[in-house]
């Protein structure tokens, strides 16, 4: 159906009321208290919606991507109630009227702020930049949230058209922001965790922090309440002043630059296939060091060397997937003979353990994954700060520099 079409269906299964009836229906709209309401008689209501997640779907798919399913919904239900006032009917010429007040707006940049725990910046001069990422005290911010001087973690969020939108990303943004950190300290043990916005904290005399959350709770059959159980976790917080001051976080610091970058501007030209494989591997490993699942840690851990080194020569014959990456990580990291093939036959035993994993027949306590995430995470180093790849812009030219060593004999 064309976009007219779903507007006049749409105004075919509303009604106009008023408010003290309005609010007798399931599904009922009024803009402001005592004015006419949009009404949806309950023998309609199952059409109704039907039609208007159609129309929902059609927006998102046809005209914009930039909005939330509550902004739309809630744009839908101001306009279909004033085209029903002015008996307004929907055509080809003015069907695009219906969504202006959603495309006339201009994109803008939103800062969002939430508290983090978890993390030491004693010592540290705050607030601390690390690409789009900022992490102070709330005395630091110009607007104080609240009297309590904790500490918060503050992104920037561009091209933002709808104001619930920031929510909706912060999460993922702060998600990697978690998995960067765990990249560049590389907390395998998991000594630390770091805790954005969401568990309730206790900080103890012997500088431990607990988190507490209620999971399960148990009753017997006449309902009667027998016992909670709380699930607690103690652990010690990072030290920022540490990491800044080590030779890690200057040799990784780049990765910082590289998510602000993409999440800027996703296409723009100035970061290269290499930096962007370099990003996304660093957020895997990341992911594979947080997981407490060792399955899903080995998962997200052979994700990251196919994201660094996964590469389509555009042959009808081709080397196996696993035989080119292991050439890849032994090419970089690799000091001499010997430990390349240690390397290649590393990187293979992964692939196979990997493969026996899904399919129900190993035990992930045989896989080292961590030895894995090491060789990754040295390679990164390497691709970041040896000379010797620094005019390196694609993936294919690293493969023409691995067949020239090949061939160099």
């Amino acid at each position: 159906m064309q976009l007219y079409e779903l507007l006049n269906e749409l105004l075919s299964l509303i009604d106009l009321s008023s408010f003290d009836k309005a609010i007798k229906s399931k599904i009922f709209f009024r803009p402001y208290r005592d004015q006419t309401s949009l009404i949806v008689i309950d023998q309609k209501i199952t059409e109704y919606k039907k039609v208007k997640n159609n129309l929902i779907k059609y927006f998102t798919q046809n005209i914009s991507s930039n909005f939330t399913e509550e902004t739309i919904d809630d744009c839908i239900k101001r306009n279909l109630l004033s085209a029903k006032i002015n008996n307004v009917l929907y055509t080809i010429k003015n069907q695009e009227d219906f969504f202006k007040n959603l495309t006339s707006i201009e994109p803008s940049t939103m800062q969002i702020i939430t508290r983090i725990e978890g993390i030491s910046l004693e010592n540290c001069q705050t607030p601390i930049q690390m690409g789009c990422f900022e992490m102070g005290y709330n005395h630091d911010l110009p607007e104080k949230l609240g009297k309590e001087n904790f500490l918060y973690l503050k992104t920037n969020i561009t091209h933002i058209y709808d104001y619930n939108m920031p929510f909706k990303k912060a999460s993922a943004y702060f998600l990697d922001f978690n998995r960067l950190l765990l990249f560049i300290t590389k907390d395998i043990s998991h000594n630390y965790n770091i805790l954005i916005n969401n568990l309730f904290c206790i900080i103890n005399n012997d500088n431990l922090i607990t988190t507490q959350f209620c999971e399960y709770y148990l009753y017997d059959l006449k309902w009667n309440n027998i016992a909670a159980c709380y699930h607690s976790n103690s652990f010690r917080p990072f030290d920022m002043n540490i990491l800044l001051s080590s030779s890690n976080y200057t040799q990784l610091n780049d990765l910082w630059n590289f998510y602000q970058q993409i999440k800027n501007n996703p296409k723009s030209s100035k970061i290269t296939d290499i930096q962007k494989r370099i990003l996304s591997a660093s957020l895997a490993v990341g992911e594979s060091i947080r997981s407490e699942d060792e399955k899903n840690s080995l998962i997200y851990t052979c994700i990251a060397i196919e994201a660094l080194f996964s590469f389509d020569e555009g042959q009808l014959f081709q080397r196996s997937i696993t035989d080119k990456l292991s050439d890849c990580l032994a090419f970089i990291i690799g000091k001499d003979l010997k430990h390349r093939k240690e390397i290649i036959k590393f990187t293979k035993e992964i692939y196979k353990a990997r493969s026996a994993l899904v399919h129900g027949s190993l035990s992930s306590k045989n896989i080292d994954f961590h030895r894995m995430n090491t060789l990754l995470r040295d390679a990164i180093i390497e691709l970041l700060n040896n000379p010797k790849y620094k005019s390196l812009k694609t993936i294919n030219q690293l493969y023409d520099m691995i067949t020239d060593a090949k061939l160099s004999y």
